[in-house]
């Protein structure tokens, strides 16, 4: 049951890395300054 728990956890874990990776594009106030140039043709 333990390894079942575990497994739930790290699974839920790399979820919250992957929400997180995809944060930024949705938030432009939170966007490193790389992820500016990758949409210049959004901004014009």
């Amino acid at each position: 049951m333990n390894k079942k728990w575990f497994l739930l956890g790290v699974m839920a874990l790399f979820a919250v890395l992957a929400i997180a990776a995809c944060a930024p594009a949705a938030q432009p106030t939170s966007a490193p300054p790389t992820a500016a140039p990758a949409q210049p043709t959004a901004a014009a």
